[in-house]
């Protein structure tokens, strides 16, 4: 029985989400942020949507409508949408990375020290 797409995606979001939650917990010994963990969880879902897209602009059979003539920029944007994604996975586990290595803290504050 083949998956629909809402199963792998969500499938790939609690995969790499919990990956990404382990890994933070094994290399920097402490929890990602929230904004880390969405980041993450945005970022795959864009990159699964954008490479559907992709694909099915420059291989697939959809009927594009109006826009039929359009299926190059289409994919193009489609694979535009996947790379910010996989740029943006790779530089949050970059980030775990630096903060394992350097003691990093988590968020910088910006305010003031009082003095």
């Amino acid at each position: 029985m083949p998956f629909s797409t809402q199963q792998v995606l969500a499938f790939l979001v609690v995969i790499f989400g919990g990956g990404f939650v382990i890994f933070s917990l094994v290399k920097a010994k402490k929890l990602p942020g929230l904004a880390e963990i969405f980041s993450v969880v945005l970022s795959i879902g864009g990159g699964y949507s954008g490479g559907g897209l992709c694909y099915q602009a420059a291989f697939g059979t959809k009927n594009f409508g109006d826009f039929a003539d359009d299926k190059l920029v289409i994919a193009l944007g489609g694979f535009g949408v996947f790379w910010v994604s996989l740029i943006t996975i790779i530089d949050l586990f970059k980030r775990i990375l630096e903060r394992a290595e350097h003691g990093v803290p988590e968020q910088q504050d910006l305010a003031p020290e009082p003095e």
